[in-house]
């Protein structure tokens, strides 16, 4: 069973003793391609903080009804781990809040160490803005970094053979937390869903998604509906669309794209 992203935030969640708070974000990993955490809001009561609510704690995902049951108390939720919006989620911190939070031990296993930076094109005309020299150095933490789903759902796309288009969505699979497909809409055309292994690389730092096909390809793929029945036989309409089936490790996407004329970053390259 999928959900989008849009599905998924401002679901309810609904703790042992009834009380319910509202997702309002979900961080994903960017080298495994998973669904992390949930970023959920305890509320005005509570000063509308937001605490990390790691989706090995979930119970049960109700779509229709857009609510996660979670095996914790109100007292637990309000005790967890605390967001911050402004800034991801490296893997140094993550490792820390684990320790305190005693998370699950294999909650941090089995994910890849995060891709190379990829570097910026050397124009002077277009200088390294603040924000993107911070990403940067983010990024050259050399471990998995938690970014927020919602942002990538805003990032711009092009395909092969130069045309321009969006990413509309990503569909997160609720049994196991992968990301296998997102809807992107190229040109005029209706959004259309695509594996995610059918992307050719990731700008983090320009905010651009590089499409491993022409937009004629991508435009006849399956429409994307935003209503959760209609996906019931996506996986196979993919498989006849685009030929083979789709592994469940093809749910992560090709190495971080890197321009091909690019200044060197090697000194901001973890050791």
């Amino acid at each position: 069973m999928h959900i989008s992203v849009q599905e998924f935030c401002g679901c309810a969640v609904r703790c042992l003793d009834g009380l319910t708070a509202n997702i309002t974000d979900v961080l994903i990993s960017r080298s495994a391609w998973l669904a992390r955490y949930a970023v959920v809001s305890l509320g005005p009561e509570l000063g509308n903080a937001h605490v990390m609510l790691p989706l090995t704690d979930a119970e049960r995902v109700d779509s229709r009804r857009r609510c996660l049951s979670v095996q914790l108390t109100s007292r637990d939720l309000e005790w967890a781990a605390p967001c911050d919006r402004a800034r991801p989620l490296t893997g140094r911190q993550e490792r820390l809040l684990s320790e305190r939070y005693d998370w699950p031990c294999g909650w941090l296993n089995g994910v890849r160490s995060a891709p190379p930076l990829p570097a910026l094109p050397d124009d002077p005309h277009k200088p390294i803005t603040e924000s993107e020299r911070a990403l940067e150095n983010l990024l050259a933490d050399g471990s998995d970094m938690q970014a927020a789903a919602p942002m990538i759902t805003g990032f711009t796309a092009s395909t092969t053979d130069g045309a321009e288009g969006a990413i509309e969505t990503l569909l997160i699979n609720i049994d196991d937390w992968r990301i296998p497909y997102l809807a992107v809409q190229v040109g005029a055309a209706r959004a259309v869903v695509l594996p995610t292994h059918r992307l050719r690389g990731i700008d983090w730092l320009h905010k651009h998604v590089h499409l491993a096909d022409d937009a004629k390809t991508i435009s006849g793929g399956p429409r994307f509906r935003s209503h959760g029945p209609a996906r019931i036989d996506l996986a196979r309409r993919l498989e006849a669309y685009y030929g083979g089936v789709l592994a469940p490790d093809a749910a992560r996407p090709s190495p971080e794209y890197r321009p091909t004329h690019a200044r060197s970053t090697n000194n901001l390259v973890a050791k």
